[in-house]
């Protein structure tokens, strides 16, 4: 019997070093894929890091693109604050913009019709897991942005009142001339010219010592482009603008807008856009004083025409406009309901006169309500367009938009 207990006692020697071979095979495999996990899951992580800086760099460089000159170097600051190790690489920065050239799409969207900018980032992981890298080293990851730039089809804080085309085009001279974008307003002697007015005295604001005398009329083409210039809700002379339609938008001048939601703001989709009836002046109030105080441009819808059936205005594109004073005459709405040019002084008898740009001196009406103020080129912000993507005609409004 000696021998079935040896036997038996050598069974059970095996059966135990059985298990501690098991033991020791699912320990490594469950080393081995919780290793892998990490892997992968740092992977991923480092991807969406990847992706988050080479968005913040393709936008970056648009805008910068959009405002006349694409500034490549804000690639690798904007790739590596966006990374943990801030150890981003930069593979290409590449597309369609004011000195940019593509030469290769990498992993990279199809290239748009437009103008464009792609910009690829890459890394490599850490490869300190936790086994010897019987997994290989780290891996490169790679993440591509695509952006682009242009006029809004759609906006959603446009500032609630509507001038025509053949106005915007007056005062940009055919859309080739703008003021200097803020904070650097048009000089005073180019405010001077935009103002022409019958024996009107013209104070520089900047020194109410000197006063010049303009004794040119009034008239249609008064504006210099690129100067400061008022907008009004009535006029003399002829006016080459087409009429709009009666109540609101007098010929080739401004009209206010039904505002939606805040005040002083409307969103405009799909292209069309109703105005206030009656004309009647929106609350502007704040968006104007902040306007004038910061010289922060504000986005007027511009008009082609008026529906005949619908009365909606049919837009062209938004400009960028600052106002720099306005005369509203309407105390429930406006505070100050006069407020003096930032850039000139206009008055008849002294410089602390003020009799503002409005009235039947200049404008031949006693009841006109006038905006002072220079179009100027601005960017949007991607947020205040709905939907993204562009569309509309270019009259100085630019946004930049995630392509891909």
């Amino acid at each position: 019997m000696w021998w079935m207990r040896a036997r038996m006692q050598r069974n059970r020697d095996d059966k135990g070093a059985v298990a501690v071979l098991v033991a020791i095979l699912l320990s490594t495999a469950l080393l081995g894929i919780g290793a892998i996990v990490v892997d992968v899951g740092g992977w991923y992580a480092e991807k969406a890091q990847l992706q988050n800086g080479a968005d913040s760099a393709a936008m970056a460089i648009a805008q910068t693109c959009a405002a006349g000159a694409c500034d490549t170097s804000l690639a690798n600051d904007d790739a590596n604050v966006n990374s943990n190790d801030s150890a981003s690489d930069v593979d290409f920065v590449c597309g369609t913009g004011p000195g940019l050239s593509c030469s290769t799409r990498g992993l990279c969207p199809t290239a748009p019709s437009g103008n464009y900018v792609n910009v690829q980032t890459s890394t490599r992981t850490s490869s300190g897991n936790l086994l010897p890298p019987a997994f290989g080293p780290g891996q490169t990851i790679h993440a591509c942005s695509q952006a682009t730039w242009g006029p809004p089809a759609s906006l959603g804080s446009a500032a609630a009142l509507t001038i025509s085309a053949c106005e915007w085009l007056e005062n940009t001279n055919n859309g080739t001339t703008f003021a200097k974008s803020p904070p650097t307003p048009p000089s005073f002697f180019d405010t001077l010219a935009a103002r022409k007015a019958a024996g009107i005295n013209f104070t520089n604001a900047n020194d109410p010592n000197k006063e010049t005398v303009l004794d040119d009329p009034p008239g249609p083409g008064a504006a210099v482009a690129g100067s400061e210039t008022v907008l009004t809700t009535h006029s003399l002379g002829k006016n080459p603008c087409a009429a709009g339609h009666p109540g609101w938008d007098e010929p080739g001048k401004f009209g206010w807008l039904a505002k939606k939601g805040d005040p002083c703001t409307v969103n405009i989709v799909n292209g069309q856009y109703d105005g206030s009836p009656g004309n009647a002046p929106a609350d502007c109030n704040t968006l104007f004083n902040q306007s004038r105080d910061t010289q922060t441009p504000l986005f007027l819808p511009v008009y082609t025409s008026i529906d005949p059936v619908t009365g909606k205005y049919i837009l062209d594109g938004f400009a960028a406009f600052v106002v720099t004073g306005w005369d509203i005459n309407q105390a429930s709405v406006f505070s100050p309901v006069k407020a003096k040019s930032v850039i000139s002084v206009a008055d008849g008898v002294t410089p602390a006169n003020d009799a503002n740009y409005c009235g039947s001196t200049y404008t031949g009406s006693n009841s006109d309500v006038c905006i002072y103020g220079y179009f100027t080129q601005a960017l949007i912000k991607q947020s205040d367009v709905p939907g993204g993507g562009t569309g509309g005609n270019d009259l100085g409004a630019t946004a930049p938009y995630l392509t891909g």
